[in-house]
């Protein structure tokens, strides 16, 4: 189950850091992951899509409509949920060095239609979000 995600910018490595923090069995477990520009463009992209298609916005609806219905729509889910900024010198270091994503891949799952963000990790398996 994920409890936080938490963003900021690695000047060093010229790349996204993304903290994932789940429970698993109980427990708070953390994941870094690095994600570069071509990355967040590909996520950014499909995260879209996403919201687009939770809608649920008539096909024959024109482009313009369907940009702002759906902007929309997101303003409204992400209205409740809870979030909070904290200065960067205060958010904790890595324990491990983060992983590097090679690739993300967006969609509904076939079996019960929940949405699923998968981040593909360089010599590690693939960490789904559902």
């Amino acid at each position: 189950m994920l409890l936080n995600i938490s963003v900021r910018y690695d000047p060093l490595e010229d790349r996204l850091l993304l903290r994932l923090t789940l429970r698993v069995d109980g427990q708070p477990v953390e994941h870094w992951l690095h994600l570069t520009r071509r990355i967040c463009i590909a996520l950014r992209r499909d995260l879209q899509a996403m919201v687009d298609l939770s809608a649920e916005l008539p096909e024959r609806m024109d482009k313009g409509a369907r940009a702002v219905v759906s902007a929309a729509h997101h303003q409204a889910v992400s209205s409740q949920v809870p979030t909070r900024t904290e200065a960067a010198d205060d958010a904790p270091a890595p324990k491990q060095p983060p992983v590097l994503v090679t690739k993300v891949v967006c969609g509904r799952r076939r079996a019960d239609a929940r949405w699923v963000v998968q981040f593909e990790r360089r010599g590690q398996p693939p960490l789904a979000l559902v």
